[in-house]
């Protein structure tokens, strides 16, 4: 089961991390369309369509199995949660090896990124940079908090925790729903 897990996890994971890798090269993340969106709901479409093909495949080996062997017991739910959340635990991985390719040597496009994102900080409080020393201190202090806010959630770090958190999350709930689905019709 370990290898069709890491298949899986390796293959969708890899398609997973293209998309990350186009949202930045491309700069998709410059314009407010939905290109820019594109490659975050591909993400969820993908780790999704993963984990229901290794369900699937899962539900699949445990039917030819019942036919060669009488004594088959039937693929448990603890089994395939399990395999489903390793497969997605590396497809996460494999976005947040990417993500951290970019921040370490895509320094102009990430560089980009953050520029676009500091912006907005100052958009939102109708400023600039230059004219922040003339706003009262509630407004300076909310800049200042917003900008080292940014620079906590654009670190790995953070990047990794959302990333863990939305795989192993759409791993469950995909994996429940198939799971579910298949029992209702044998």
């Amino acid at each position: 089961m370990f290898g069709r897990v890491a298949f899986y996890g390796f293959a969708f994971g890899s398609l997973s991390a293209s998309m990350v890798l186009i949202n930045f090269m491309n700069r998709l993340f410059m314009t407010r369309t939905f290109a820019s969106v594109m490659p975050l709901i591909g993400n969820v479409l993908i780790i999704g369509f993963a984990v229901y093909l290794f369900v699937k495949s899962l539900m699949r080996q445990d039917v030819h199995e019942k036919l060669v062997q009488s004594s088959g017991k039937p693929v448990s739910l603890g089994k395939t949660l399990f395999g489903s959340l390793v497969l997605a635990l590396i497809a996460a991985l494999c976005n947040i090896a990417a993500y951290s390719h970019i921040q370490n040597n895509q320094k102009e496009e990430f560089g980009l990124f953050k520029t676009m994102q500091t912006k907005a900080i100052y958009q939102a409080h109708n400023t600039s940079p230059e004219k922040v020393s003339t706003l009262d201190k509630k407004t300076q202090k909310t800049i200042q908090e917003s900008l080292v806010f940014l620079d906590e959630n654009l670190s790995v770090g953070s990047y990794a925790r959302v990333e863990l958190q939305m795989y192993l999350s759409i791993a469950l709930i995909v994996t429940l729903l198939v799971y579910v689905a298949n029992s209702k019709k044998q």
